[in-house]
């Protein structure tokens, strides 16, 4: 039993040091965060569309919104429309998805942009690094880091076209064009960085690919 115990408290170990190597390889430097050298717009959220195949005369249509911050961070909320009714009042507005809305993609677009402003949050897992013509975003949690890396096609439209899973190096090609909405976006002031560069050695990446 006790060489049981040993064998499992040694795998952990080297389990945890692949893992923090492989986030010290590939993680995107602190410094490289944010836009640099590209005209990217920021005043909204942008969003790519999926549609999925419920039973032979039923489909289901979602977005996938993705809000992008000044300071690096960027909040991603998979799935909208993809669910239970909503009905939530927001800055005396009436922010409704229901049955009917969820039918079209124009009101379930409509239905993040009236509700977004109210979302909030005080933590954050995920970042992104755009330079020129390239887009890169990853999540970092529990130890997991998961990325995605895409085209800028204009100043309102990237292409995301591959995902990838750093710690079992998986790479899937995809192909998800985002556009933007203008629209009012949540209160970021509060929103801070949780854990991804606080520890040792992580402030700078040994690569950055």
């Amino acid at each position: 039993m006790k060489n049981i115990i040993l064998f499992l408290l040694i795998f952990s170990f080297f389990e945890s040091f692949a893992q923090n190597e492989t986030i010290k390889r590939y993680l995107i430097p602190k410094e490289s965060i944010g836009i640099k050298n590209s005209n990217l717009k920021l005043n909204g959220f942008y969003y790519t569309k999926y549609i999925r195949l419920k039973s032979e005369k039923d489909t289901i249509k979602f977005i996938a919104p993705l809000i992008l911050f000044e300071n690096g961070i960027y909040t991603n909320y998979d799935y909208t429309g993809n669910g239970g009714d909503i009905k939530k009042k927001v800055l005396q507005k009436m922010c409704v998805l229901n049955k009917k809305s969820k039918k079209k993609f124009r009101t379930i677009i409509s239905f993040f942009e009236c509700f977004s402003p109210s979302i909030k949050h005080d933590k954050a897992y995920n970042v992104y690094s755009i330079n020129k013509k390239t887009i890169k975003m990853q999540i970092l949690f529990k130890n997991r880091l998961i990325g995605r890396t895409g085209i800028i096609l204009n100043d309102s439209t990237f292409v995301i076209n591959k995902l990838l899973d750093y710690n079992n190096k998986k790479i899937e090609d995809v192909n998800l064009v985002y556009y933007l909405k203008k629209s009012v976006k949540p209160d970021s002031t509060k929103l801070k960085l949780k854990h991804i560069y606080s520890r040792k050695n992580l402030t700078k990446s040994e690569v950055d690919k």
